[in-house]
């Protein structure tokens, strides 16, 4: 498997080289089973930690190795819990630190436990700010109640980072533990197969020590968190691209249709290499997001929404020319290209789709006549 060491991300070459190839590693001996990738990738080789500061029990990675873990577990056959626990869940504890940070992310970095952020509300769709799950301050602690939807991980969850508007109308962020009889998870199995859950939240009561940084303050750090996710997605996605292309490159080459090769029909090499070139311009973008993303927030917004646009028009193009190609049997369950479809459909509408960041990109650009 030939992983893709991303050019110009902050990182030195030979050490991503080096995480590239543990990884694919990891994905051929775990190729379909996704709890034995998990352990062996959180566990043997720290993957949990990578990105989490050396002061928090990580590795201490940055961007770089964020795009290289990303891209390379988009090729994997197995989902894993990287973008729900580490990406999303332990993003708000690693920028905001204090106790509960000190408490958890080295759990999340031995691959201990696993993490997840509840933060979309029903009928709001891709809104980040919360309006109807509520914190109201009350006797050593805060009272919440309301509901969340599509949070990612949560049915495995064993912590969750929640988001709620306080009286004040400020975004305020708190960890709590999954298995609180206030807390009603309703768990159910997405598109591509993997997981996630519905929340109600009933009276619910945590003690000051839940909050991550200052109360009313967290909005700024969700809205980075989740734009790390839209960029971690990113880079996943161009590796399920990747894994399409390449199938059906392969498959073009052996099926045969009146005489020869299907490979060898001049109108499918040009689909062939109009997919090829989606995919490497949808990388190329990805690798901007990221290396934007310590950047101004509304620089960092827009790169990171151009992006995710020419990513949505990508998976959409690539993963339905490897259906088509396949012919038939690209619809079938048993073969693999199937799972890989469904995986890229998803990504092209989670955290929002080709449409929605096509209208933030203008949004993030004050120049822009159309604003």
């Amino acid at each position: 498997m030939q992983m893709n060491v991303p050019f110009g991300l902050a990182g030195d070459r030979e050490s991503l080289a080096m995480l590239s190839d543990t990884l694919a590693a990891a994905l051929r001996d775990h190729d379909d089973d996704g709890a034995a990738l998990w352990s062996t990738l959180s566990r043997d080789i720290a993957l949990g930690g990578a990105t989490i500061a050396e002061s928090q029990g990580g590795l201490g990675g940055g961007a770089g190795e964020s795009w290289v873990i990303m891209e390379a577990l988009g090729r994997a056959v197995s989902w894993t819990p990287y973008l729900s626990s580490v990406v999303l869940g332990a993003g708000p504890l690693r920028i905001a630190g204090g106790e509960a940070a000190k408490r958890l992310l080295p759990l999340v970095a031995a691959g201990e436990i696993r993490l997840a952020l509840a933060y979309l509300e029903p009928d709001r769709r891709n809104a980040v700010r919360p309006e109807t799950t509520i914190a109201e301050k009350v006797d050593g602690g805060w009272r919440i109640d309301g509901m969340k939807v599509a949070t990612l991980g949560l049915g495995d969850a064993d912590w969750l980072l929640l988001s709620a508007r306080d009286t004040s109308g400020g975004t305020s962020l708190f960890a709590i533990e999954a298995d609180r009889p206030e807390l009603a998870i309703t768990r159910y199995e997405t598109l591509d197969g993997e997981g996630a859950a519905d929340l109600r939240i009933d009276a619910l009561v945590v003690p000051d020590t839940a909050l991550i940084g200052p109360a009313g303050e967290a909005q700024p750090i969700l809205e980075r968190v989740i734009d790390e996710g839209i960029a971690a997605i990113c880079a996943a996605a161009c590796g399920t691209m990747r894994v399409l292309i390449d199938s059906t490159v392969g498959y073009c080459k052996e099926r045969r249709q009146f005489g020869q090769a299907l490979a060898d029909f001049q109108i499918l090499q040009h689909r062939l290499v109009d997919m090829h070139i989606a995919a490497e311009q949808a990388t190329s973008l990805s690798q901007l997001a990221f290396a934007k993303l310590d950047g101004p927030a509304d620089e960092r917004r827009e790169a990171i929404s151009g992006a995710k646009y020419l990513v949505a028009e990508a998976c959409r193009m690539v993963s339905q020319g490897a259906v088509q190609l396949h012919g038939g049997i690209g619809t079938t369950e048993e073969l693999v290209i199937g799972r890989y479809f469904k995986r890229a459909l998803m990504m092209e509408h989670l955290f929002g789709g080709a449409a929605y960041h096509l209208d933030r990109y203008r949004r993030a650009r004050p120049d822009d006549p159309q604003s």
